[in-house]
């Protein structure tokens, strides 16, 4: 390798600079976000009572897809490591594609917890007479500079909401319970009856595994380790074990707040309430003044604010590094793989993801086609379980820390389960979205023929043994 390309190399190297154990509030802050009270209605709309079960199937799920990430992330310790695992196991083009929809799944979350902080911001200063788009604006513009300056700042941030989100979050249902223990279990008792049990499905357990689908919408992008895998100050075998803890705890928060606002609002409530995105906190108040005095309301709604922030930080470095690790690989412009030389920050994904966010929230319809992106993620999960199991076969001799339990009957429940909730999926989603997600895919497949050659040509110019680059194959 010439020394030119060596130096080129060494600049695109993101910086090892996270402590491992801010990844696991992250995790868990990061990923209940503010589109938590929006998405929460249609959830208990369609499951009734038994909505806390469709939180306890998700988290079943995202505990169980940890536990196979526990090895691979491991094995292959590198930023986007998914496009890693599925590209060594089936080939490049179908790694491309597949994590080039589910980068754009951050980025189109964006814009929808951005109109949820503009919303909350305009609802909590109507004194200051500027609209929620504005407002959106604002926090785009912070937030992108907040991951500008760098994985350890932006990290620092996001720990610090997180935990005020989690707190907000669970006193929901902990100061109820608290206060007036008795009241609280005779309302659950009313509210939680069984007579309605999945209202909108006709068998229970089809019902419990289609509505852990539709909560696992939101816990998308919970894969924060494989994400960030080289900018964590840790040993590769922990790597697996700091995002397994992470997915406990995220899911154990948002059962708890589901059981606080299930518990308390009643299911007529919940009717009226779908796409509102200020009034779970407050509806609870009225339902129950005694249990949940206003000044813990404005508290939630604060943290609300916060959980939304996290969940904006969040996908913003989730879609940033995702672009980066593909221009990085000469999938994409070479631009998106510039590191700025102090921060260590990919400049030119966070302009683009400031332009999709931007655009998303000035134009708040494209957002309800993020729900074709998260197919996308559903497919994913449905392949990496899959990959798992290739590359345990193909690449026998390659050092694994850690190794996955219950392999491979883990892997199979992975896979079945994720295929019954992409099944799901399909068939709800308007045809719009598929128009959609088909322009992604074209768009993929334009940018992956573009480049190959070129990608090609450049492995072979650094690499005459054809080794892998950046744990890729070439």
């Amino acid at each position: 390798m010439s020394n030119d390309n060596r130096v080129s190399l060494e600049s695109q190297q993101l910086s090892r600079s996270v402590p491992w154990w801010m990844l696991i509030p992250w995790l868990i802050g990061g990923v209940t976000g503010g589109d938590f009270y929006i998405t929460n209605s249609f959830i208990v709309e369609n499951g009734g009572p038994l909505t806390v079960y469709g939180y306890l199937g998700a988290m079943i799920f995202v505990i169980i897809m940890s536990l196979v990430y526990w090895e691979l992330v491991s094995t292959f310790p590198y930023s986007g490591g998914q496009y890693v695992f599925i590209s060594r196991a089936f080939g490049k083009f179908p790694g491309f594609i597949v994590f080039f929809v589910y980068a754009f799944n951050f980025a189109f979350w964006i814009p929808l917890n951005l109109s949820v902080a503009g919303a909350y911001l305009n609802w909590i200063f109507p004194e200051i007479q500027i609209s929620s788009t504005i407002w959106s604006i604002i926090v785009a513009i912070l937030f992108h500079l907040i991951v500008f300056r760098g994985i350890l700042f932006s990290t620092m941030v996001q720990v610090f909401m997180s935990i005020v989100a989690i707190t907000g979050t669970t006193l929901l249902v902990v100061v109820p319970m608290v206060r007036d223990p008795a009241q609280f279990l005779a309302l659950a008792a009313t509210n939680m009856n069984s007579d309605f049990l999945f209202p909108t499905f006709d068998a229970k357990l089809g019902g419990f595994f289609a509505l852990a689908g539709l909560t696992i919408t939101y816990m998308v992008g919970f894969e924060i380790v494989p994400m960030l895998a080289e900018e964590i100050k840790s040993s590769r075998a922990r790597l697996g074990y700091i995002q397994t803890m992470g997915s406990m705890g995220m899911g154990t928060v948002q059962i708890l707040c589901a059981l606080g606002m299930v518990a308390i609002i009643p299911y007529s409530v919940w009717t009226t309430m779908s796409g509102t995105e200020l009034n779970i906190p407050a509806a609870a108040m009225q339902m129950a003044p005694d249990l949940l005095p206003k000044s813990v309301v404005k508290f939630i709604l604060g943290a609300s604010i916060l959980s939304a922030f996290a969940t904006c930080l969040s996908a913003i470095t989730g879609f940033t590094r995702s672009i980066y690790v593909l221009g990085r690989d000469k999938r994409l412009p070479k631009v998106f793989s510039y590191l700025h030389p102090k921060f260590k920050t990919p400049v030119a994904s966070i302009v683009l993801c400031f332009a999709l966010g931007i655009l998303g929230s000035i134009q708040r319809e494209i957002v309800s086609y993020a729900f074709a992106l998260v197919m996308a993620a559903m497919f994913m999960y449905i392949l990496i379980p899959i990959s798992h199991m290739i590359l345990r076969k193909k690449e026998p001799d390659i050092i694994r820390p850690v190794k996955t339990p219950f392999y491979p009957i883990i892997n199979i429940i992975a896979s079945v389960w994720a295929a019954y909730m992409f099944y799901y999926q399909v068939k709800t989603v308007p045809l719009t979205v598929w128009y959609f997600l088909g322009a992604v895919i074209l768009l993929g497949v334009i940018c992956y023929f573009y480049y190959d050659k070129k990608r090609t040509e450049y492995i072979e110019s650094i690499d005459k043994d054809k080794k892998h680059f950046f744990g890729l194959p070439v």
